[in-house]
């Protein structure tokens, strides 16, 4: 399950049609659709 907070985050990103940057890559991959600007480690 992905937190109501990041849930949040997520829809707001999709909705404007922006990336997201993050480092929380494992729980925001699950949102389809959305583009992020993971850090690879």
């Amino acid at each position: 399950m992905i937190d109501i907070p990041d849930l949040f985050i997520g829809a707001t990103a999709k909705a404007y049609n922006l990336k997201l940057a993050t480092l929380n890559e494992k729980d925001f991959s699950r949102i389809s659709g959305l583009e992020l600007l993971a850090k690879k480690r």
